[in-house]
């Protein structure tokens, strides 16, 4: 692929809720453009963005993919996102370097809580945005009712750029009302129609929409709207554009990925009205004096770039995502990654599609491309010229909320296990671990307390049956396959916490009065600590390998409770 000027860059990461079509679209918008010879489908495992295993595996999204296409003399990054909110994360670094988001709506479901999140994280992020109402050919798809809620959510800022023809099985084509010109598109090159009739005041009124939005975002324009003159169309295009770099103006465009149809037109929006990086400030601080910095996204700026996310590939290796901030880019630029204070080796320069990598000679300001087996450079790092040093702000990720416990399964290779999750966690930066130490190991308390109702009797435990309610109690316990001793009690067989016993007992009713009633206790002395502790005796003595209780078992087991005897 050649180079492209600043000007004719358009980035756009693909965001809303899960399963609403955006793989999807990536694949409808290569395959419109050439890119790809047949349109991969989801449910195949045959899509550009979706290469990776588990995401075949289970048909969604997992991370986020990038997809460049070539379309009028211009470069269109499509950033393909996950929808799903476990992985949030994946979103947020496509956020920073995007200066449009197209979000997915469903014609049929309308809008969704993805859908609003989507436009929450747009508005945050101050990028612009561009709503596509996704899956016409659906039955009970319902063009006019999706956009009246986009309109009620979203205010007077949503406005129709193309309006479909029909709907569901008959939706066939487009109308442009920039130009009021309707095009048949169920070919891969639309073909211009008569305007139907009876869509001509929805066309005059959509104009009217777009024309006042237009010169909203332009005083100019404004004052020439304002004292009755028309606005040419060089004119609406260039207000149009200024007030989507704003997010003033949200245009709203209605598609089909499955069959296409519309999918042509929506790149020809995608490269004649987003905004391009060109104009873009961005700022950072100085590493050295922490001094503010600004660069501007041109390519006369000193180089800049910022890495906003990490793929660890088992062939290529680590793979670094970034975008040019500013400055150009060569196999020859001299890296120098500010936070980390270190020069890196750099042997090409590729963007990448999907997995594959493709080699190009040189990037310009606001373009977004891969380097391969950086050895120090994590996503959020900035990378700069060393004569020049800059650092942008690192990207902030979603606080994790789950956590889990990992051991090693064989003692000695807990480093394999921290060697792996490090890795994982250059590709999840939202992720994080750390090292503890391994708690001693406690037998359950539910084994504990069946362990003493068999002791009472001097038969092997596998021989005794287990009561049904102690079975619906404790699923879990299973019965030792060794005779106990009346009375008595290994070291390793009763262990607990007396607050686990009360918790424990308090929540199974059945199992309470069956210890009770063998007790011959009343109800309190279980329920109520104060009136049970007094009535432990105090008589344990321990031996270097055994515990002998010279209680009755109740007592012994809700001693060794109280204990809390632990063995490694």
């Amino acid at each position: 692929m050649a180079g492209f000027e600043t000007k004719d860059i358009r980035n756009i990461a693909i965001l809303g809720h899960g399963s609403e079509g955006k793989t999807t679209l990536v694949e409808g918008l290569l395959f419109a453009a050439g890119v790809t010879d047949r349109q991969g489908r989801v449910e195949d495992g045959a899509t550009v963005t979706d290469f990776d295993p588990e995401e075949t595996k289970r048909n969604i999204s997992i991370s986020a993919a990038v997809a460049p296409i070539e379309w009028k003399k211009k470069r269109l990054n499509i950033i393909d996102v996950p929808g799903y909110f476990d992985f949030i994360g994946e979103m947020i670094g496509p956020l920073r370097v995007s200066e449009t988001v197209g979000i997915l709506v469903n014609a049929s479901g309308g809008v969704a809580v993805g859908t609003e999140k989507a436009w929450q994280y747009a508005t945050k992020y101050n990028v612009g945005k561009l709503l596509i109402v996704n899956q016409m050919d659906r039955e009970h798809a319902d063009y006019n009712k999706v956009f009246a809620q986009l309109r009620e959510m979203f205010g007077s800022s949503v406005v129709p750029i193309l309006l479909p023809i029909g709907k569901g099985d008959d939706f066939k084509g487009l109308v442009n009302v920039l130009e009021n010109k309707a095009y048949d598109c169920t070919t891969k090159v639309p073909t211009e129609i008569p305007v139907p009739d009876d869509m001509k005041d929805r066309i005059s009124s959509a104009l009217e929409e777009i024309t006042e939005a237009a010169a909203a975002a332009d005083d100019e324009l404004m004052m020439k709207y304002l004292e009755g003159e028309e606005l040419t169309s060089e004119e609406l295009l260039t207000g149009f554009s200024a007030g989507m770099a704003r997010g003033e103006i949200t245009p709203v465009v209605p598609c089909s990925a499955v069959t296409t149809v519309g999918v042509t037109m929506l790149l020809d929006v995608i490269a004649d009205f987003l905004p391009s990086p060109e104009g873009n400030v961005y700022e950072g601080k100085d590493p050295k004096t922490d001094a503010d910095i600004t660069r501007k996204c041109k390519n006369d700026e000193p180089f800049s770039a910022l890495i906003y996310k990490t793929i660890a590939d088992p062939f290529v290796g680590k793979l670094s995502l970034f975008k040019v901030m500013s400055g150009t880019f060569t196999a020859s630029t001299a890296v120098y990654n500010a936070q980390a204070g270190k020069t890196e080796k750099v042997a090409s320069v590729n963007i990448l599609r999907g997995k594959k990598l493709i080699p190009v000679d040189q990037l310009n300001a606001g373009d977004l491309g891969a380097i391969a087996k950086l050895q120090v450079t994590n996503t959020g790092d900035t990378l700069c010229d060393q004569a020049n040093p800059v650092v942008y702000p690192k990207i902030e990720f979603p606080e994790p909320c789950i956590s889990k416990a990992i051991f090693a399964t064989k003692q000695g290779e807990e480093d394999k296990v921290f060697s792996g999750l490090a890795k994982l966690l250059e590709e999840d930066p939202p992720s994080a671990w750390k090292r503890t130490p391994r708690p001693a190991k406690r037998w359950c308390l539910r084994r504990a307390i069946c362990t003493w109702m068999w002791s009472r009797t001097s038969l092997p435990l596998s021989s005794v049956p287990m009561p049904k309610c102690m079975t619906r109690a404790f699923p879990t316990v299973k019965p030792l396959k060794r005779p106990l001793r009346r009375r008595a009690a290994t070291k390793n067989s009763l262990v607990g916490t007396a607050s686990s016993v009360m918790c424990g007992l308090s929540s199974h009713p059945s199992a309470t009065r069956i210890l009770i009633s063998s007790l011959k206790m009343p109800s309190s002395a279980v329920l109520c600590p104060a009136t049970l502790f007094p009535r432990w005796k105090k008589a344990c003595a321990r031996t270097s390998s055994k515990v002998y209780w010279r209680a009755t078992p109740w007592l012994a087991c809700m001693q060794s409770c109280t204990m809390a005897l632990t063995t490694r």
